[in-house]
């Protein structure tokens, strides 16, 4: 019983910890503090297709707390709902910073309202099989 309840422990313990960072999202000039760990459903950052986007401009998230996902592999992808596959995955590059080009976000997107969604599973396969992960919502994005 007491190894039952250790393993259901350990179990809590990991989902907590792998979704309690904190990041800065970055468009346009627009910049965002975001902790997974809070109500995010108020924050939002817009695109504006009018304005002319240059070949170096990205839609950026950095990691402020990285070494929190270090037994973590972490994407962030954009979709129309929680449950709709995502439209564009973002992966980290070796400092913690996710990025994704605007024309091209522009193109796979097009014009609309989309969600922006942190999701983290272990890098042990042992313990990814043993986890449901499931999004964070980061922020809305809206490409107009």
């Amino acid at each position: 019983m007491k190894f039952t309840l250790f393993i259901i422990a350990s179990f809590f313990s990991i989902i907590t910890t792998a979704q309690q960072n904190t990041f800065k999202l970055s468009a346009q000039k627009q910049i965002l503090t975001i902790h997974l760990d809070e109500d995010n459903s108020n924050k939002k950052v817009t695109i504006d297709t009018k304005e002319k986007i240059a070949n170096v401009q990205r839609l950026s998230i950095r990691g402020l707390a990285p070494e929190l996902d270090k037994d973590w592999v972490r994407t962030f992808q954009i979709a129309a709902s929680e449950t709709a596959e995502a439209k564009v995955t973002m992966e980290a590059d070796k400092e913690s910073v996710y990025n994704y080009g605007l024309k091209e976000l522009i193109a796979k997107l097009g014009t609309g309202t989309w969600k922006i969604y942190s999701l983290a599973v272990p890098k042990d396969a042992a313990k990814a099989a043993a986890v449901k992960s499931k999004r964070v919502l980061v922020a809305t994005l809206a490409v107009i």
